[in-house]
């Protein structure tokens, strides 16, 4: 599996176990223009990702939508995110 973060705004998960025509299994567009930043797949099946307008959306893998939405007061540049505790770094 793969997780990609786009300079479209699209947050992209690929499972290369499916064929070439079915492997994009996720496609969250809920950034806008904005590019990402930094997108991660946890441990318990949750995407986060952010993008540089400063949104940092957290998704389910079995929900189209976001869970949660973060958003910081200014643009940002990069985004680490701890694979285990709920923090991020912006």
């Amino acid at each position: 599996m793969a997780l990609l973060g786009l300079e479209e705004g699209a947050v992209r998960l690929l499972d290369f176990r499916l064929p070439p025509s079915e492997c994009g299994v996720v496609n969250w567009r809920e950034f806008g223009e904005s590019w990402i930043v930094g997108a991660t797949l946890r441990y318990d099946r949750t995407v986060v990702a952010g993008s540089a307008n400063g949104k940092i959306r957290f998704f389910d893998l079995r929900s189209r939508n976001p869970t949660k939405t973060v958003e910081t007061a200014t643009d940002i540049t990069a985004l680490a995110i701890h694979p285990h505790l709920p923090y991020f770094a912006r």
